[in-house]
């Protein structure tokens, strides 16, 4: 699904007049935002989007929330330091976002200290194959992501169960979820009529 919202954007209830900052998003696309700008505790740092469900302040439906219209805000909201790979097809390169150019061109350090400049429509969020489950035994309310080990696959509906015996329906594949839970451990429960 294309989001109205991008992560690191400000915005503001449809409804409200205090600036947020889309910290991330949940597994039905709602908007996962965080206060900021108006007091000292509200700040935004690196793990608010690495773990967008711990310093969430709301979670609402991407049409309840409006891009930032009301007074400028005179200080930059902190956006988050991702890791980048180019594209199939370009050069390969991978790296950690250190920031931009004059020009918008985005500026990567590699784990070897190796600097890259590239512009951004080459390169793409550097997050392993994650897939999003809902559990069947806790009422349908809990749900998380999980990463699968190399040669393992999975479907939309698949129903599969964790070593501890949780149940679960898979919900959504590649979600590009950057703080899963862990590598799914379990099998997939295979169903035949009766």
């Amino acid at each position: 699904m294309k989001h109205q919202h991008q992560i690191g954007d400000i915005v503001r209830l449809s409804t409200g007049w205090t600036p947020m900052v889309v910290i991330g998003f949940d597994i039905y696309e709602n908007v996962l935002a965080k206060y900021w700008g108006l007091a000292h505790h509200w700040e935004i740092f690196q793990d608010c989007y690495d773990n967008p469900e711990a310093h969430k302040d709301q979670r609402r439906p991407q049409s309840q929330f409006k891009p930032w219209d009301k007074a400028p805000i005179n200080k930059q909201v902190y956006k988050p330091m991702n890791n980048y790979k180019t594209k199939f097809g370009d050069i390969p390169f991978t790296g950690t976002q250190r920031g931009v150019t004059s020009s918008g061109q985005v500026i990567l350090e590699s784990t070897n200290g190796v600097i890259g400049v590239f512009d951004s429509s080459r390169l793409e969020l550097n997050i392993p194959f994650t897939f999003s489950v809902r559990a069947i035994n806790h009422n349908n309310h809990y749900s998380c992501h999980y990463t699968l080990s190399a040669g393992v696959s999975v479907n939309v509906g698949d129903v599969l169960m964790s070593k501890k015996g949780n149940i679960y329906t898979v919900v959504n594949l590649d979600t590009k979820n950057k703080n899963p839970k862990k590598e799914f451990e379990g099998q997939r429960l295979v169903t035949r009529p009766l």
